[in-house]
């Protein structure tokens, strides 16, 4: 987003200079009595005359070319200020860029035009992210935890064609006096936000006091009622070509086959080929025509993903890939699902489809107690569109839900499944949410789903979220026992060899390493347990501290600090984290682990 920042004073004119450390499309406007272009300064701050002046040069002066040239405008100044200087430019909250206003202090920074549709309420929610200033968003919907339907049709990268229409259902939701008929006409799943509810069959829709038609088609929708067609602009097109085809010819190709696919010809956000067919010429002429950029892979590039598709023996012998269209469409949704699953192939023309790929996010979900869930964790589940997880852990967080999020829940062992339904998810385009408890990257899902997403679904874009682990959350209800170097080693013989499993204990007991044992026994796997007892007991003492945490920071949590020759006779299942000091560690008169860190005292 291209921010101009604007201020009037010395203050507000540093800390604009600390906003355009944080937004690299940021410029910042001054007035010429504080800071004068010198030489060598930065060409994004601008000057402004503090006075009318005949050169034309007030900030009064310059404001329409600022208000027509930034996606948004943050004044640092009084609020009564930033709404002088932009009341002349108003126009349409669909086409108004957002404006906020922040006090010189930094304390807070307040959303106050285009909200949804400039993207202003995202944006304050960024700069207080950027600079410890609390957000403050006081469009109705947002206060309530409502989607407005501009708000929808943002998130669907779809245009509104009747803001009337926008406007009555909105209102219909902020006085809860009816849900917004929805029906869905493309091939895609739509999680409706709350007070959306979606209508299955179009006769049945039309009948209706109106509503949203999401996608392909040509509704015709009663005179009586509020409606309005919302197309997403969120579908890569993949083509391939023999040299030399007609424009007419093609286009005429790929206008039946959206209308195979139920997709409008407004819904292609990008159309996408091999290298070597970037400069045909009817694909050109068709990326002009139909107003959307043309993007090119190299053979190379394409030959990563190709083995995901079906295979042309002429294509491999012509192009050197085994299929064009469908990895290219692929690429540009950035790891969709392309449809169809077969080849489309029409008078020389290849088509595929992709829908822009969704998120995966990986989190942990911390130990138990909610209050030991990170707050980007939390932010993740309440901005997905769906949860997946093993049952215990999805019903863990269910009340934090919002209506319209779905929850998937398998159970244990069906960990490859979990991943590839979550990583399918997100090839449709939805923000899928994975859980692990503690951290997901500790004996969590995050490396599996990352090695499927590398060999089925590579492209999707994830991110991995850390969490409060077990061993953390034992350690800090026995005192301090890892403040120096430790080791976490899993006892689960289900996944790596007993036999590496054995060596690594073996070796970190002779490194002095403290131990964090997790998982150490199961109803069905015992004896990997008293085996682990039996190897530390050669290298260390009897009196070893060894501190018993079952369910930490959770509900029925049991605490036992005890010695290692103590060992054999405690309770302990795969809810337990056991923790076994080193030649630093002791226990104190109250009960308590401590592993010197070696400070003098």
């Amino acid at each position: 987003m291209k921010l101009a920042v604007i201020t009037f004073t010395d203050q507000g004119m540093q800390r604009g200079k600390t906003l355009l450390e944080a937004f690299p499309y940021a410029e910042l406007f001054v007035p010429e009595t504080l800071q004068m272009l010198e030489k060598g300064q930065d060409p994004r701050i601008h000057s402004f005359s503090p006075k009318e002046a005949e050169d034309q040069r007030s900030l009064r002066d310059q404001m329409e070319r600022i208000y027509q040239s930034f996606s948004g405008l943050l004044f640092l100044s009084a609020t009564g200020i930033a709404l002088r200087y932009v009341k002349d430019h108003l126009q349409h909250k669909g086409k108004d860029p957002a404006v906020l206003v922040m006090d010189e202090q930094g304390h807070h920074v307040i959303s106050l035009l285009s909200g949804h549709a400039g993207n202003a309420n995202q944006l304050a929610l960024d700069i207080a992210e950027a600079t410890g200033a609390k957000p403050v968003i006081t469009t109705a919907t947002d206060s309530r935890g409502m989607t407005a339907v501009d708000e929808l049709a943002k998130s669907l990268q779809a245009p509104i064609t009747d803001w009337n229409v926008a406007k009555h259902w909105t209102a219909k939701l902020l006085k809860a006096e009816e849900t917004v008929p929805v029906f869905l006409a493309e091939p895609l799943a739509l999680l409706l936000p709350t007070g959306y509810i979606q209508v299955e069959e179009p006769e049945a829709f039309l009948k209706g006091p109106g509503g949203l038609w999401i996608g392909a088609g040509e509704p015709d929708f009663p005179e009586a009622g509020q409606w309005m067609q919302l197309i997403p602009k969120r579908w890569s097109l993949g083509i391939g070509c023999r040299k030399g085809q007609p424009f007419d010819g093609v286009e005429e190709s790929l206008r039946h086959f959206l209308k195979q696919q139920g997709i409008a010809p407004e819904s292609l956000k990008n159309i996408n080929t091999i290298e070597a067919k970037r400069e045909e010429p009817a694909l050109q002429k068709l990326a002009g025509s139909w107003q959307v950029p043309l993007q090119s892979f190299s053979a190379e590039t394409i030959q990563k993903v190709q083995h995901l598709f079906p295979a042309s023996d002429w294509v491999k012998e012509n192009m050197d890939v085994t299929s064009v269209s469908a990895p290219a469409a692929y690429l540009g949704s950035k790891g969709g699902r392309v449809l169809p699953e077969l080849r489309y192939a029409q008078n020389g023309v290849t088509l595929s489809l992709a829908p822009e790929a969704g998120l995966i996010t990986v989190a942990g979900i911390g130990p138990g107690k909610e209050e030991h869930m990170t707050v980007a964790v939390r932010e993740a589940l309440t901005k997905s569109h769906r949860v997946v997880g093993y049952k215990p852990y999805v019903d863990r967080v269910s009340h934090l839900l919002k209506n319209g999020q779905a929850m998937d829940r398998s159970f244990m062992r069906k960990e490859k499944d979990r991943c590839r339904h979550a990583l399918e998810c997100a090839a449709r385009g939805e923000k899928v949410l994975l859980i692990s408890s503690g951290d997901a990257g500790v004996y969590g899902m995050a490396g599996l789903m990352l090695e499927l997403r590398e060999k089925e679904f590579p492209g999707i874009l994830f991110q991995v979220l850390p969490g409060v682990t077990a061993g953390n959350a034992a350690a800090s209800q026995l005192g301090s026992p890892l403040i120096q170097d430790y080791a976490t080693i899993s006892l689960s013989d289900h996944l790596i060899p007993w036999e590496t499993i054995e060596n690594r204990i073996q070796k970190a007991t002779e490194a002095d390493f403290v131990l964090v044992l997790y998982n150490p026994k199961s109803n069905e796997r015992v004896k990997q347990w008293y085996r682990t007892i039996e190897l530390v007991r050669k290298i260390r003492g009897p009196e070893t501290p060894v501190g018993i945490a079952t369910r930490a920071l959770n509900k029925g949590e049991n605490i036992v600090i005890t010695t290692l020759d103590q060992l054999e006779e405690a309770a302990v299942d795969m809810s337990t984290t056991v923790i076994i000091g080193n030649s630093f560690t002791r226990i104190t008169e109250d009960d308590l682990m401590i592993t010197a860190r070696g400070y003098q005292l």
